[in-house]
C-alpha cells in the first residue's frame, strides 16, 4: 500500500473499520483522490491526510458544503477547498455555499488557478485547470 491509497466513496469515520489488511481487496481496488474527511494508508493503519483540505469530486454539492462546516466546526481556522477540472464549477459552489448559508463570518482569504499537465497511459500528456480556494474564519 502506498500514500496515494485512499478512500472515496466510503469514509472509514462512518464505518468500523479497524485495520486496512481486512479490507485490502477494496483498497487495491478503489484508489481515487480523497474526497471528504481524507484518509490515507499509511503502514497498514488509516490516519487523517490534509485535514482542512476538501478534495471536490463527483459526489453531490451538500456533501462537499457538509465537510467544509464539519472542519469550521471542529476548530479549524483556514479550510482549503481543491478541485481540478469540470469540478471547479462546483467547488465554487461550495464556497459560496459556505458563505452565505452557513458560516457567514468566513470569508475568501485566497484564491490560487494554475494548470497541471497529465500524462496518460499512452503517453498523451493533457492539460487540467486546478483551483484552489482558501476560506477563513
Amino acid at each position: 500500500m502506498s500514500f496515494a491509497s485512499t478512500i472515496d466513496s466510503h469514509c472509514p469515520l462512518s464505518r468500523s473499520w479497524p485495520d486496512v489488511e481486512k479490507h485490502g481487496k477494496y483498497f487495491e481496488r478503489y484508489k481515487y483522490r480523497p474526497t471528504c474527511q481524507f484518509h490515507a494508508v499509511i503502514g497498514g493503519r488509516l490516519s487523517l491526510a490534509d485535514e482542512n483540505t476538501v478534495y471536490v469530486g463527483k459526489k453531490p454539492t451538500m456533501n462537499y458544503v457538509l465537510a467544509v462546516v464539519t472542519q469550521f466546526n471542529s476548530g479549524s481556522p483556514d479550510v482549503v477547498i481543491k478541485a481540478r477540472g469540470r469540478a471547479i464549477s462546483k467547488a465554487v459552489d461550495i464556497a459560496e455555499i459556505v458563505r452565505h448559508r452557513f458560516i457567514h463570518n468566513a470569508v475568501v482569504k485566497d484564491i490560487k488557478i494554475q494548470t497541471e499537465t497529465l500524462t496518460g497511459e499512452s503517453g498523451n500528456t493533457a492539460n487540467v485547470s486546478s483551483i484552489e480556494i482558501y476560506l477563513s474564519k
